[in-house]
């Protein structure tokens, strides 16, 4: 009986440090598992703060970016703005000095004409810019521009043709006008060019220059 008793004795201690043993590696693993979690944890927070900073990163840059370009081109702005004033200063300054002249007449005649294309040019360079155009688009824009005023100006002073002859032949020309801008700066701009200068014309008044464009395409023209 004894024995008995003491071979069930020494199976249950056996039980129970195999149980104990068991419990410890259970313990021991699902410590090993939750460290795991936790790094692949860290890991994905840190990949993603990585990511986050690199997003401000680029955020910031594009924000000096736009910044930069803007103080640019209020830069722009006040240098033609300057550019204009001192031009207009320069002719009433020339103006004043010559009031004495005996060629009175001519002399209005010449300072209106240097006014008149003072002015023309800030209505250009205005309206360019508006309209994004760069410094060589601009340039190019404002050549053709001044080659066909001028053979309007002849059609307009020509004797040889009556009212409808003369609309035709404007409207030739600014069709020719138009084709030529378009070479250079392409259809979509065109459509923004001419959008910005009636934006411009409504506000600052016609211009010489403006003007036989719209008589061209059937537009009332109004001056300020």
């Amino acid at each position: 009986m004894k024995k008995i008793i003491l071979a069930s004795i020494v199976v249950m201690s056996f039980f129970a440090v195999e149980a104990q043993t068991t419990k410890a590696k259970s313990k021991k693993a699902k410590k090993t598992t939750v460290s795991s979690a936790s790094k692949a944890k860290a890991k994905q927070k840190a990949e993603y703060e990585r990511i986050q900073k690199e997003t401000d990163e680029k955020i910031e840059e594009y924000r000096l970016s736009s910044l930069q370009a803007d103080s640019m081109r209020l830069d722009s702005e006040r240098v033609a703005k300057e550019t204009f004033e001192l031009e207009r200063k320069t002719y009433l300054e020339n103006k004043a000095r010559e009031q004495d002249s005996t060629n009175k007449a001519n002399w209005k005649r010449i300072s209106d004409e240097k006014e008149q294309w003072a002015k023309t040019e800030q209505g250009f360079d205005a309206v360019n810019r508006a309209a994004k155009l760069g410094d060589y688009q601009s340039r190019q824009v404002k050549t053709i521009n001044q080659s066909y005023y001028e053979k309007a100006k002849l059609i307009g002073d020509s004797t040889g043709m009556d009212d409808e002859q003369r609309k035709q032949q404007l409207m030739a020309l600014n069709t020719e006008r138009k084709a030529k801008i378009k070479a250079v700066i392409g259809r979509s701009k065109v459509k923004k060019l001419e959008k910005e200068r009636r934006e411009y014309v409504k506000n600052n008044g016609e211009d010489a220059q403006a003007k036989w464009i719209d008589e061209a395409e059937g537009v009332e023209v109004k001056n300020k």
